[in-house]
């Protein structure tokens, strides 16, 4: 449901090799960028209804999906029509498509090889005159703000179809713009979202040890000044900043202490450092202490 979705919502960088189902790429599609209907609105004319908001309803952001590994789908680079529900090839190079996605993944953090190659990048561009026709002074910030919600709804609709959504901060937009054959002036690049499968995660797995356990007076989730909460030191440097109530921790058949962090996301281990440091205040906490 809803609430699944905002929670389970995450950045995946980790590509399972097998392609993306056809039938799920339409249906993300279906989910975020589908124009659902038409209406007339005095003053405005005509306008669409989409799962995300616009500014007046103009509606200015385009999407072209740049395909590398969707089942029954051809690779190569399209143009999603919103009313169709159908996509439109472009003609590009495949060389050039390949760049890109090399692009992509270095922008992606170290290690990017090892993560395997997303099914998609979906490039976002705005149509400048559809927003500004109507907004003196404040067209850009509308366009900017709908590219979030655009990127928020489909996280939403990735997590729910189990897919692996993550958006993109630093693209080449004067490269994307020869490549699409935009201008840059009237229409121009301005989001980047990649999605493709997830690698397999075995849950039983601890993706993190813990090193260290440290309290803190206070908590950042609780105005009471007498709620303790935890900074979790993990191995290579991450911390984490807890609240001890709502810390929740278990034994592992090898006996290991495991717990899950980061909004529940991740399973870590303590180390038996680290165990010792927090069985005093578990205990306290089952005390009522």
């Amino acid at each position: 449901d809803l609430v699944q979705c905002l929670v389970e919502r995450r950045s995946i960088r980790a590509y399972a090799d097998e392609p993306m189902a056809k039938q799920a790429f339409e249906r993300f599609l279906e989910l975020t960028a589908r124009a659902s209907a038409v209406m007339e609105i005095p003053g405005l004319g005509r306008v669409s209804l989409r799962n995300y908001p616009s500014g007046g309803a103009r509606y200015p952001l385009e999407v072209y999906p740049f395909v590398y590994n969707v089942a029954g789908l051809e690779p190569g680079v399209y143009h999603y029509h919103p009313f169709y529900h159908r996509l439109a090839s472009i003609a590009c190079d495949e060389q050039h498509r390949e760049q890109l996605l090399e692009r992509v993944k270095l922008g992606m953090g170290p290690a990017s090889e090892e993560r395997g190659r997303p099914a998609a990048l979906l490039v976002i561009s705005a149509v400048f005159a559809r927003t500004c026709w109507k907004y003196s002074g404040i067209p850009y910030h509308l366009i900017l703000q709908e590219v979030g919600a655009l990127y928020q709804t489909m996280y939403l609709a990735a997590t729910l179809l189990n897919l692996a959504p993550c958006a993109i901060g630093a693209f080449p937009e004067l490269a994307v713009n020869e490549l699409l054959q935009l201008d840059g002036r009237d229409e121009a690049q301005v989001g980047l979202f990649v999605l493709g499968v997830p690698r397999p995660v075995d849950p039983a797995a601890t993706e993190f040890v813990i090193e260290g356990v440290r309290r803190l007076e206070g908590s950042p989730f609780s105005p009471d000044p007498d709620r303790a909460s935890l900074e979790l030191s993990f191995r290579g440097g991450l911390k984490e900043i807890v609240d001890l109530d709502q810390l929740r921790v278990e034994r592992s058949p090898d006996g290991s202490m495991v717990c899950r962090v980061m909004r529940g996301r991740h399973r870590a281990e303590l180390s038996p450092t680290a165990e010792a440091q927090l069985s005093p205040w578990l205990h306290a906490r089952r005390e009522g202490a």
